[in-house]
């Protein structure tokens, strides 16, 4: 069982490799630079905040079965939309294998 989890792991660090290495070679090196969520500005939640929504937008995440393909963050300026996906975004720089799509629109 472990051995299989470890050829799962380097599986899969594969394909991520495979992955940024062809966005590298299609598409212009400058085009991605400085666009990550630490180069934007947004500051994450404060610990132990947000808690519900975090887990919500995890459980998408790992539904691989019934997911819908976008999750819809809405609310009230102010309210900590930009504060949610940084945080989602830093917590999907450790463990996704794509990273996330965020747009946010006033």
């Amino acid at each position: 069982m472990i051995f299989q989890e470890i050829l799962d792991l380097l599986k899969q660090s594969q394909l991520e490799s495979d992955r940024r290495q062809f966005l590298e070679k299609t598409l212009h090196r400058y085009a991605l630079q400085d666009t990550g969520y630490n180069h934007q500005g947004k500051t994450p939640c404060d610990p132990e905040t947000r808690v519900e929504v975090l887990a919500t937008i995890r459980e998408w995440v790992n539904d691989l079965k019934g997911s819908q393909n976008f999750f819809w963050l809405t609310g009230e300026p102010g309210s900590g939309k930009s504060a949610i996906t940084a945080s989602f975004a830093q917590e999907c720089k450790d463990w996704c294998s794509v990273g996330p799509v965020l747009h946010q629109s006033q």
